[in-house]
């Protein structure tokens, strides 16, 4: 499971909103970050208008693997499921 929150650059050296993904776990698992190495690896490699950039990945300071990523305006994947039953889309 992750959470995802709007970031920007803590250092400055960008100005660029990103939707920063890092997983949510109650005890850090040492194998975490290399778990997820395949699915970093994929989404590096994909390129669509309707998939989000992976720009960087990595693992905080206090040890959890994050991905920051083109940041989509819109709503919450979870709103739109619970106001109609189903994954909402634009098409």
């Amino acid at each position: 499971m992750a959470e995802v929150w709007l970031a920007q650059r803590a250092d400055g050296a960008m100005k660029r909103e990103v939707g920063a993904e890092a997983a949510v776990t109650h005890r850090l698992r040492e194998d975490l970050a290399q778990t997820l190495r395949p699915r970093t690896d994929i989404l590096a490699a994909l390129e669509h208008a309707n998939i989000a950039r992976l720009y960087d990945a990595g693992v905080s300071p206090g040890g959890l693997p994050y991905l920051a990523m083109e940041y989509v305006a819109g709503q919450p994947l979870t709103d739109c499921v619970m106001r109609t039953g189903r994954i909402c889309g634009n098409g």
